[in-house]
């Protein structure tokens, strides 16, 4: 098992949320891990739609834009933290 951080920036998450979600998941990509911890609460209409993550935000683990390279459908093999930014985040 691995463990999956998850980091939503504060312009894109409701205020009553906590700012990461921790979970531990096998055998499954990191968009699904995403899907699984955010399931059935405000931040899966803000952050998904049926094919990935909404246009206009952004992934990283470390300094890795996970979108663009099309990692998001990689399985996670060691434990990772993905922070979600919008593009437009204002630094």
């Amino acid at each position: 098992m691995v463990q999956l951080i998850l980091q939503v920036h504060p312009s894109i998450r409701p205020k009553s949320m906590a700012g990461e979600l921790h979970g531990q998941f096998e055998n499954v990509s990191i968009l699904q891990a995403i899907r699984m911890l955010i399931e059935n609460t405000e931040l899966e209409s803000l952050l998904l739609n049926k094919g990935g993550l909404k246009p206009g935000l952004l992934a990283f683990a470390g300094k890795t834009e996970l979108v663009s390279l099309g990692l998001l459908t990689s399985t996670i093999d060691q434990d990772i933290h993905v922070r979600i930014v919008p593009i437009l985040h204002g630094g």
